[in-house]
């Protein structure tokens, strides 16, 4: 049994979460045009990441599993990529609409259409590896909010398209702030435990 000091990832952890609520707040605000500053919610998104980045590091480093960083990455570098898709889409949308009056090519629509059920498919696996993320940490630290946060992520991403998504996703987000909080400072890991997990 190795005894392991987990609390800078538990503070990163909760405050990343904590901020990626309020940047899907500030989303809301900016899309109601409460506010007008629409850089306002990328900063906080990125400096969420870039936390639950270094958080899941430093449990994936202490815990000896690297499947709980490599996946959490690849799922955050799947959602990017999806996020610069939907920006494409959206922005061939908008021209579509305001080209439509003169003549516009209706192509543009179609495509942007395409590209939308393509985001929505790319964001469904990049949330399904960090379930897998969330997973491996659920069994490694015995806290079950893990589990539960990535699937309420991942079946959020899946009825993202009917909108109710957003909601499920954002109960995921708060187990997800839960699942950090619950973190004990100091914790025995079973190296048996381990082994068995980075070997499946």
């Amino acid at each position: 049994m190795d005894k392991v000091n987990l609390r800078s990832a538990k503070i990163l952890g909760v405050v990343g979460s904590i901020l990626c609520i309020l940047g899907t707040f500030f989303s809301f605000l900016v899309l109601r045009r409460i506010i007008n500053f629409n850089t306002f919610p990328i900063i906080f998104f990125i400096a969420a990441t870039i936390l639950i980045l270094f958080a899941l590091s430093d449990i994936s480093k202490k815990t000896k599993n690297r499947k709980i960083y490599s996946n959490f990455l690849t799922g955050i570098i799947l959602s990017t990529i999806g996020f610069i898709i939907l920006l494409i889409a959206l922005g061939g949308i908008f021209i579509s609409l305001l080209t439509e009056p003169f003549g516009g090519s209706q192509s543009i629509g179609l495509v942007s259409g395409i590209l939308l059920i393509v985001f929505n498919c790319i964001f469904v696996v990049s949330t399904y590896f960090i379930k897998m993320s969330f997973d491996r940490v659920s069994v490694v630290l015995n806290n079950r909010y893990f589990k539960i946060s990535g699937l309420l992520l991942f079946i959020g991403s899946i009825l993202l398209i009917i909108l109710i998504g957003i909601f499920v996703i954002l109960v995921g987000i708060i187990f997800e702030i839960i699942a950090f909080f619950k973190i004990k400072d100091e914790l025995e890991i079973n190296n048996q435990q381990i082994k068995k997990i980075e070997s499946s």
